[in-house]
């Protein structure tokens, strides 16, 4: 998947959220302003995009959702060596972008429940397919 389809993706994801997280923010002390628009969603993407590559923070370094991890975690016992795996994330939210079979990168959501995140992620990966 090209770089310009990864940015919509996520700039897709991005709207989403915010349309999906307004009850949560309206505990937040700042008042809400207008909606943002595609052209800041796309200047907030591209450096975070850089900077989980930087970083190889993606869902697609562990060729699975980050939601096994949370599972295997919560289950306990053994679960619980997933502590010690270095770059993981143990919440639901990371999904892999598939195409053709391959694994081309990965979307990441936060800022709502776990399982919030995770339907938004799903919403952009679905994009890709």
């Amino acid at each position: 998947m090209s770089r310009k389809n990864l940015v919509k993706s996520i700039v897709v994801v991005l709207l989403v959220v915010f349309g999906v997280l307004g009850s949560a923010l309206a505990q937040m002390p700042n008042p809400y302003g207008a909606a943002i628009s595609v052209e800041n969603a796309k200047k907030a993407a591209a450096p975070a995009l850089a900077e989980a590559a930087k970083n190889k923070w993606t869902a697609a370094r562990f060729k699975r959702p980050t939601k096994a991890f949370q599972d295997a975690l919560a289950a306990g016992g053994d679960g619980l060596r997933i502590l010690a795996l270095k770059g993981v994330v143990a919440v639901e939210g990371g999904i892999p972008l598939v195409m053709d079979g391959k694994i081309v990168g990965a979307i990441g959501v936060s800022g709502a429940t776990s399982a919030q995140d995770a339907q938004c992620a799903k919403a952009g990966a679905d994009m890709v397919k």
